[in-house]
């Protein structure tokens, strides 16, 4: 936001039956004069009939939304720093919902995230992130440095002890750790500089889902299935899980918001099963992107955001 007025550089489409969740948080959150709130437009210009009031809420749910006023746009303005002459940066997590579903049958991840911005004033832990563990499930931890910034992460209980699960410091920008004891609740996500002394943001992506989606995934033939990257938003790597119910001829391909190429990570035979690709996107400007997985006339596509 560099005029204190409203933006509307994200946009999106709807599709039937799906939820779209957003969440928005500013990139600097030690800062008072700067807060965001946010809306939801149509493809007019209108308010859309979910989430269209300014709402300083980080996270919501909007459903209800036709594919007629698609695309629809977010609009982001400064709440309280506009007076003081204040600019600042914000960072949009935007993923869709399946009406009455929050876990894929699939993959070990769920649709219902937490995403949190965090900053780290001085190149030392940082413990400002935390959440209880619940029976029965994993947390996946995703973590990506924006501007450039390299970091290192990991959980620690409430007395400040390494977990039993991802309590080593990691480069890992992503990883499922569990189970955790309930009783060491609430844990922590420390984070700290890795190679120089600049402080800088970071991003943590939370994703809580059940360990039997493990055993279902094994149990389970697969279907025809694109899961969300991890992690997401990223910065250089990220991590594409898909399932496919036979074998046969698979693309996986990268667009940017104008329908245009910028890469193909799969164009071959694939066998019948779960299947991953890694993808490194330092070549590739910040932003949000598009990536659509086909087979035959099977096809799924999903979006991502690349951080710098």
């Amino acid at each position: 936001i560099e005029d204190r007025i409203d933006t509307d550089l994200l946009s999106f489409n709807v599709v039937p039956g799906e939820i779209l969740n957003l969440t928005l948080d500013e990139i600097d959150p030690f800062d008072p004069g700067f807060e965001v709130e946010w809306r939801v437009l149509d493809a007019a210009g209108k308010p859309a009939p979910s989430c269209g009031t300014f709402s300083n809420l980080d996270n919501r749910d909007c459903a209800n939304l036709p594919t007629i006023g698609n695309p629809y746009r977010i609009e982001v303005r400064d709440r309280i720093g506009a007076a003081l002459g204040e600019t600042g940066s914000y960072v949009a997590h935007l993923q869709t919902l399946t009406a009455g579903l929050t876990c894929d049958d699939t993959f070990l991840s769920c649709d219902d995230s937490t995403v949190v911005v965090g900053m780290l004033e001085d190149p030392i832990d940082n413990d400002l992130i935390s959440f209880n563990a619940s029976e029965g499930h994993v947390i996946h931890v995703a973590v990506a440095g924006v501007d450039e910034l390299d970091v290192s992460w990991r959980l620690v209980n409430r007395r400040g002890q390494p977990a039993a699960s991802c309590g080593a410091f990691t480069v890992a920008e992503s990883a499922d750790c569990g189970p955790l004891l309930l009783t060491e609740n609430p844990y922590r996500v420390q984070v700290r500089e890795t190679q120089t002394d600049e402080a800088g943001t970071y991003v943590v992506q939370l994703t809580m889902c059940p360990t039997s989606v493990v055993e279902t995934a094994a149990a389970t033939s697969a279907t025809f299935s694109l899961a969300q990257n991890y992690p997401n938003p990223f910065r250089p790597a990220t991590t594409f899980r898909f399932a496919l119910p036979r074998s046969g001829h698979v693309t996986l391909r990268v667009f940017n918001v104008l329908g245009q190429e910028v890469a193909t990570l799969l164009d071959q035979e694939v066998e019948a099963g779960r299947s991953s690709v890694q993808w490194n996107a330092d070549h590739v400007s910040s932003g949000t992107y598009l990536y659509r997985l086909e087979m035959g006339e099977l096809r799924q596509t999903r979006k991502l955001v690349i951080l710098r």
